[in-house]
Order: structure tokens, then C-alpha cells, then sequence
């Protein structure tokens, strides 16, 4: 920039802007050297037709804006052919942050690592290689997606494998895993171009696994987080600013895949199967147990695990769920059933007694037992309306987050992070 205002040639970083998104836009539709350019730097044309934006999002900014790219300028905003030719697109603010230094034991390397030199010449010789059909063994595509979002899946998968695999040996699990965070990277790109352009087609990012000829439909991680603004937004260059926060809202008919408005009280409650993905936020005990609980007059939770702190603190929050759900002048029993060890049975008794007080005279009659058979191992919620829940991981299925009084994880379930588990909703006979 410095050098072609030097020049006199662009007075500034928006007129730059403007400059540069045109020739990546020339660059992209002929996929050709630009040419016409000798008034600019050679090696200025070169790194702006490869540039990179990045910018610092709001959570809540994936999924209500008309699109993410507006700080950017109409060039880039209305370049559908700029956009459409991006792989891939994820987000830093979907990612836990380091806190305080601290980092999950699990993301440290058992062996050795390389330092810059070496893993750059390793990545260079790697851009010989191809992974992109290595999936194709263990899954297949199923729905009807284009040549361009096929090809930008596939790469991203390829470079993923590259990567993190780069002997090329993969456990099906684990390719199924980065084809799906490859799928939901480039459905990414898809969903935005449809808020800038609807007249483009609709379709589910979906594949079948050959094992067991099970399909599965990926979702964003925003789609799932912030449900009610899924599918493509309605825009008018005319609107008023009141026209324009209208266009916000959801069309008339959801999408065939978004999934349930959380904060939408459903009137029934259904049998089904919830997978909780690895590292989302957006779900808490209210989503997933409010609409099975609530009309109980007795409630059995049995989870041989509730014994450490954070155990104990998660059948709290679960307490106040319930509490949240009753009614004034109803009343709750609620039973768990768990287990101890030797280390921990003391403070687990004092702390599970101190949850008994703290509920006497409320809405919640709360009581804990232990059962030391040695068949007692799964986890699951019954209650005297007929509902079993199957609880993988049981109520612990956050990750680790700050606990401190100005903690908004603390105070929000929604806040915090997932980790992997699956829950089952059965429908029993009633007592």
C-alpha cells in the first residue's frame, strides 16, 4: 500500500481494497495471469491475487449476517466467483481458547515434533501426494452436491490427511471424521453464497457409510448453535435498516436440515437419538432433559460416577433444571444412585448431603443412595411418566471451563464446550 501511494497510484487501503478485489475476481473467473498490470508492482499483482482476510468474529455474527464478508466491500461481497471458489471455511471463535496457559492434556504429543525447516520441506513434498480418494473405501456420497463442492471437500480432506495421517493409514472412524469436518467446512461456503445469491441450489452435504449403510447429514457448527437462522437470508439493497433486521428472520418454511429451535418449547417430547459432537457449544441440560422431565412426579438418575467435585456441581445444575421446570406448589422426588471409592467417599457424602439441604423446603426432594453391585455401570434417567434416558458419558459431557465467580461458563451451560456423547430417549410403560 505504502508503495503505490507512493506512486500516486491508489490513495487508500479501501480504494485497495477495491483494486485488489477486481483483479482476484479476473484472476479466479479465467484462472489466468492478469494481465494489463504493468502500472502496478509484478510481485504486488502476484500476492493479491493469493490473499488472505481475516478478520475477528462474533459468535453471533456466523450466523446473522447477511453474509460474512460485508466489512470487506461490494467487490468481494456480490463476487460470487470469488467465493464460490474457496474449499473451505472454519472459524478461530469455534475452537476453545487457551486459558491462562492451560492446555487439554490430550492435545500434547507423545513423541517428537520437527521444527520449522523441517516440516516445511515435508509439506512441500507432500504436495505430490493425493489423499482425496481414500474416503471412498469407507463412505460414499449420497446427495447431490456439485462437481465444485465435491472438489473442495475432497481437497480439504486431503490436506487434513496429509496432515494428520500422512502414511496414508486411517481407522475408518477417523476418516469419517475428517470427511465430516471437510463436508461441514465447504457447506460453509455454500450457505453463504445462498445469503448473497439464492437462485443457487439447495442441498444436503450427506454421506452413507459402507459398513453398515448408515447416512449422516453434516450441519455447521452455527446451524446446529443458532438453529433459528439456518437456511438463506432475504436481502434488499432498498431496505430500510427495519427491512433489513426482518431479513434476518427465518423464511416461512425451515430448512429440511436445520434442526430444532432449542429455546422452542416443544409441546410433546420424542423418542430418538441425540450425538453431541466433540467441541460445540449450545447445549445444556435444559435442551436436552426439560421436555422429558417435565410433568414428573419422581425421577431416578443412576450414574455409578458421581463422585468428584465437578460430578457433584453437575448433578446440582441438574437439580435446578428440574427445579426450573416445576411448577409453584408441585413437588419433585428425585433419587441418585451411584457409587464411591475409598479416596473420595467422604467429601462425596458431605457434598451430596449439603445438595439435600440445600433443596429442603423447595420444589425438589432431593435424595442419594449407593448401590456397590458390581453389574452397576450404565447410566440413565427414569422417570414415573415412562421416559428412560441413556446416558453415554452421564450429566458429564462438558469439558473443562473456568469455574470462577465472573465466569460466564460457570453461570452458562450454553457457553461451555461438548465433549463427544450420544443420548437415547425410550419410551417405557409408566408406574
Amino acid at each position: 500500500l505504502q508503495r503505490i501511494e507512493a506512486n500516486g497510484q491508489l490513495s487508500n487501503e479501501i480504494e485497495l481494497l477495491d483494486w485488489s478485489a477486481k483483479r482476484k475476481k479476473e484472476y479466479l473467473e479465467s484462472l489466468q495471469e492478469v494481465v494489463g498490470l504493468t502500472e502496478y508492482p509484478a510481485d504486488l499483482v502476484s500476492q493479491l491475487a493469493s490473499a488472505v482476510f481475516l478478520r475477528k468474529l462474533a459468535k453471533r455474527e456466523l450466523a446473522t449476517f447477511l453474509d460474512l464478508v460485508v466489512p470487506l466491500g461490494d467487490q468481494l461481497i456480490r463476487a460470487q466467483s470469488i467465493q464460490f471458489r474457496e474449499n473451505t471455511e472454519t472459524f478461530g471463535s469455534l475452537i476453545q481458547p487457551v486459558l491462562d496457559g492451560e492446555i487439554r492434556n490430550e492435545l500434547y504429543t507423545d513423541g517428537y515434533g520437527f521444527i520449522v525447516d523441517y516440516i516445511a520441506e515435508i509439506f512441500k513434498l507432500q504436495r505430490s501426494e493425493d489423499f482425496t480418494a481414500v474416503y471412498k473405501e469407507h463412505a460414499e456420497i449420497v446427495s447431490e452436491v456439485s462437481t465444485r463442492d465435491q472438489t473442495g471437500f475432497e481437497k480439504t480432506f486431503s490436506g487434513l490427511m496429509k496432515i494428520l495421517y500422512p502414511h496414508g493409514e486411517a481407522t475408518p472412524e477417523e476418516i469419517e471424521e475428517l470427511l465430516a469436518f471437510s463436508m461441514e467446512c465447504r457447506r460453509r461456503v455454500r450457505e453463504h453464497i445462498l445469503r448473497i445469491d439464492d437462485t443457487f441450489p439447495r442441498h444436503d452435504f450427506s454421506f452413507k457409510r459402507r459398513a453398515d449403510a448408515t447416512s449422516e447429514t453434516v450441519l455447521t457448527a452455527e446451524e446446529i448453535q443458532y438453529p433459528r437462522f439456518a437456511g438463506p437470508r432475504k436481502s434488499n439493497s432498498a431496505t430500510t435498516d427495519e427491512d433489513q433486521s426482518s431479513a434476518l428472520a427465518i423464511e416461512s418454511e425451515p430448512s429440511a436440515t436445520a434442526e430444532p429451535d432449542p429455546s422452542q418449547e416443544t409441546t410433546e417430547a420424542q423418542t430418538g437419538h441425540v450425538v453431541i459432537p466433540e467441541n460445540r457449544k449450545g447445549w445444556s441440560y435444559h435442551r436436552l432433559f426439560a421436555e422429558h422431565l417435565r410433568g414428573a412426579r419422581r425421577i431416578i438418575v443412576r450414574d455409578p460416577y458421581v463422585r468428584m467435585f465437578f460430578q457433584v456441581r453437575n448433578m446440582m445444575e441438574f437439580l435446578q433444571m428440574v427445579h426450573d421446570i416445576t411448577e409453584d406448589g408441585d413437588e419433585v422426588e428425585v433419587q441418585l444412585v451411584t457409587q464411591s471409592d475409598k479416596d473420595s467417599c467422604e467429601k462425596q457424602a458431605e457434598q451430596l448431603d449439603q445438595i439435600v439441604e440445600t433443596f429442603t423446603g423447595s420444589r425438589i426432594v432431593f435424595s442419594w443412595e449407593y448401590d456397590h453391585s458390581s453389574g452397576f455401570h450404565a447410566r440413565h434417567i427414569t422417570t414415573d411418566t415412562g421416559w428412560k434416558i441413556l446416558l453415554d458419558r452421564g450429566l458429564d459431557f462438558f469439558q473443562k471451563f473456568d469455574s470462577g465467580p465472573f465466569s460466564l461458563e460457570q453461570a452458562v451451560q450454553e457457553a461451555r464446550m461438548s465433549r463427544a456423547t450420544e443420548i437415547t430417549y425410550v419410551r417405557e410403560n409408566s408406574e
